[in-house]
């Protein structure tokens, strides 16, 4: 019973690993009336925004796309900036879950 009990948590603890160091896809969505010209991460409370995850697409008003998270926690913060110069942040979402998703 107890080589049981440690086996899973080994598993658990493994799985939770891998989830923090895997790619992650994210559905962005763009609530707004103005498109979104770039999409950066952040760790929490960090403002040490990354790469723009969009290159050369954008995300206009109403528009939802899949957008690739390399690495690092299951909860980060994202950063929108519009096509006007103004910026969105959201903060703590959630990446690992499989329905990833956030709505700027």
């Amino acid at each position: 019973m107890r080589k049981t009990i440690l086996v899973a948590l080994g598993l658990a603890v493994c799985s939770a690993a891998s989830a923090q160091g895997a790619d992650h896809a994210v559905n962005v969505t763009n609530t707004g009336k103005i498109p979104v010209i770039a999409l950066t991460t952040s760790d929490p409370g960090k403002n040490d925004w990354g790469a723009d995850l969009l290159g050369t697409r954008t995300i206009g008003p109403g528009k939802t796309i899949t957008v690739q998270v390399k690495g690092g926690a299951c909860q980060v913060d994202v950063q929108a900036v519009l096509d006007d110069g103004g910026t969105v942040e959201k903060t703590g979402v959630e990446i690992c879950a499989a329905d990833a998703s956030v709505s700027l």
